[in-house]
């Protein structure tokens, strides 16, 4: 995904970290930190560890972040309670 600004990932790894998700990144972003010849990019792709305290906490940043599921037909994204269960 390359329309619009680069992203700015700090704020997302600062809370990630706060709340002290286990993760790791992966993708487009993961591949520009490692100086690969890649496009900037628009979003940050990450893989969470799946255990059930990570995700708690995982849900806890994801509402601290107000995340939203993208998608083309709603500008902004659908908003979502990010149950643990759901993000399982």
């Amino acid at each position: 995904m390359t329309d619009g600004p680069p992203l700015d990932a700090e704020p997302i790894i600062a809370v990630l970290n706060t709340h002290g998700v286990d993760y790791d990144v992966i993708g487009a972003f993961a591949a520009r930190v490692h100086d690969a010849p890649v496009p900037p990019t628009l979003d940050i792709d990450f893989t969470p560890s799946t255990t059930p305290a990570n995700l708690e906490r995982l849900a806890g940043a994801l509402r601290e972040l107000g995340a939203r599921i993208r998608t083309a037909q709603v500008p902004g994204g659908v908003p979502f309670d990010p149950d643990p269960g759901l993000i399982a």
